[in-house]
C-alpha cells in the first residue's frame, strides 16, 4: 500500500492553486465552470482520511469522504482499483 503522505502530496498537487486551471480561448463567451473535488478514502485508511481531512479543511471545493460501505459493487471498477492500490481516489465533479 502506498504511504498516505504520497497520496496527500498527489492530492495537494492536483488541487493546488491553479494547477488545473486552463486558458480560455480568446472570445470564449461560455461561463467558466468551477469544479468540486471529492477525495474518497478507503475504509481501512483512517489515518490517511484524518490527514487529508485536516489538509483540506476550509477549502470549500474539496470534500474528503471515508468510504464506509461494505458493498464495493456500487463503485465503478476504476474507483475500486484505485482504492485498493492507493488507499484513496480523487474525483472531479462539476460545480
Amino acid at each position: 500500500m502506498v504511504e498516505f503522505a504520497c497520496i496527500a502530496e498527489m492530492a495537494l498537487g492536483l488541487l493546488g492553486s491553479g494547477s488545473m486551471a486552463k486558458e480560455r480561448p480568446a472570445g470564449a463567451n461560455a461561463p467558466r465552470r468551477e469544479h468540486q473535488w471529492v477525495i474518497l478514502v478507503a475504509r481501512d485508511q483512517s489515518d490517511l482520511y484524518t490527514h487529508l481531512r485536516d489538509a483540506f479543511r476550509g477549502d470549500p471545493k474539496v470534500q474528503v469522504i471515508l468510504d464506509r460501505r461494505d458493498n464495493d459493487s456500487r463503485n465503478p471498477s476504476w474507483v475500486n482499483e484505485r482504492l485498493r492500490a492507493y488507499g484513496a481516489v480523487v474525483i472531479r465533479t462539476p460545480g
